[in-house]
């Protein structure tokens, strides 16, 4: 933020705090223990993102808002009934932390689950809210039984229950935006479909919308978000190529679902080695940060070619010699921070190279450039 201070979510922490980038000092500026459920490893309080008013002048007293996504437990002391919500807190400049008091619901009521929750919200220069909410983790693991329903599109302005594996576009109030697409004759906050688990998005200064999304085995993505577009998940993972990927729906062998191996399938594959898909939309990835294979890897999650892109930045500050229009991609997999040209549209990848930034042991969570246009900062 301009105040030198970065402004930082505690998924587990439930906090709102700032860190001074001249020492290190932390400051909590919002205590959210009461209001947010965590107790899995996805959970928690997730994304931020600050009105474009309050960022030009951190005085003002209109639009001083800050936009919070987090889970809560809709069934408190019965059971963990596991929800997302999107809340507005107001900014006081006095005392330089967010009003508890002033948390306003932008809107509440989505299921959230144990995995594949993202979460990642950004304002656009169009001044719309854009969220990203993943397939929940579904057929995989303890979760394998769950049919993914990243393709299911609303059937109507209020079924929430197909906000899975979309980015959706609100309004600020949390209402429908007049001009977001129609999908399947319902106009609702679906933006864009067929998404795994997109855990960044980022704005370049000419409007573009970037997004980093997991694959599973092979198939990380870098895409463009173009409005109505479908992005695929799962029964494509990446382009649409004849490679390595096979969508296994555990959720259609209930007998077998339970004992889940993502080296096998209990029934039938739709397999992209053996033919493309038919998508009627299907918009593919400008970038798969050299995780697309021609084979299915076996083995464990660790060996597979997927990166796991944890967030996305966009570098455009003209400083360093070469960097021109540039992607930064954190990763949780080998302690990798990955940077790839654009070409000058910032339409697709220059060369589809990345340079690597660190290897070692960290998860990278996320990461962002100084106003000093040379510095970066990353969380751990």
């Amino acid at each position: 933020m301009p105040d030198g201070y970065l402004w930082i979510t505690e998924r587990m922490g439930k906090k709102v705090v700032k860190v001074s980038s001249v020492g290190g000092s932390k400051i909590e500026m919002l205590d959210l223990t009461s209001q947010v459920y965590q107790s899995v490893s996805q959970d928690g309080l997730l994304g931020m993102t600050v009105h474009p008013d309050l960022y030009a002048d951190m005085n003002t007293n209109t639009n001083n808002y800050v936009y919070l996504v987090y889970t809560y437990d809709d069934d408190p002391g019965v059971g963990v009934s596991r929800k997302f919500r999107v809340a507005r807190y107001t900014y006081n400049s006095c005392t330089g932390t967010l009003n508890n008091g002033s948390a306003t619901t932008i809107i509440d009521n989505i299921t959230a689950g144990n995995d594949h929750n993202s979460g990642k919200i950004k304002i656009g220069p169009d001044l719309k809210l854009y969220w990203t909410i993943g397939d929940l983790g579904n057929n995989r693991g303890g979760n394998a039984c769950e049919e993914i329903r990243s393709q299911y599109l609303p059937l109507n302005n209020t079924d929430y229950s197909r906000y899975h594996g979309k980015i959706l576009r609100l309004n600020l109030d949390g209402t429908i935006p007049s001009d977001n697409p129609t999908l399947n004759g319902v106009k609702s906050h679906v933006y864009t479909y067929g998404h795994r688990n997109a855990q960044g998005i980022v704005f370049g200064s000419d409007g573009t919308l970037y997004s980093s999304e997991h694959g599973d085995k092979t198939d990380d993505e870098l895409n463009i978000i173009t409005a109505g577009k479908n992005y695929g998940w799962p029964l494509i993972a990446g382009y649409n190529d004849d490679s390595a990927y096979a969508y296994c729906n555990w959720s259609n062998y209930p007998s077998n679902c339970g004992s889940y191996d993502s080296n096998s399938c209990p029934g039938s594959y739709i397999d992209e080695s053996t033919s493309a898909v038919s998508m009627s939309g299907f918009n593919p990835p400008i970038g798969t940060y050299n995780s697309t294979v021609a084979s299915e890897p076996t083995g464990g999650w660790l060996t597979w070619p997927t990166v796991a892109p944890s967030s996305i930045n966009i570098y455009e500050g003209g400083l360093i010699p070469g960097w021109g229009k540039s992607l930064f991609i954190p990763t949780l997999k080998a302690g990798m921070i990955l940077r790839t040209k654009l070409n000058v549209a910032g339409t697709a990848l220059e060369d589809g190279t990345y340079e690597e930034f660190h290897l070692g042991n960290e998860r990278f969570r996320d990461i962002i450039m100084d106003p000093d246009g040379v510095t970066l900062y990353t969380i751990t």
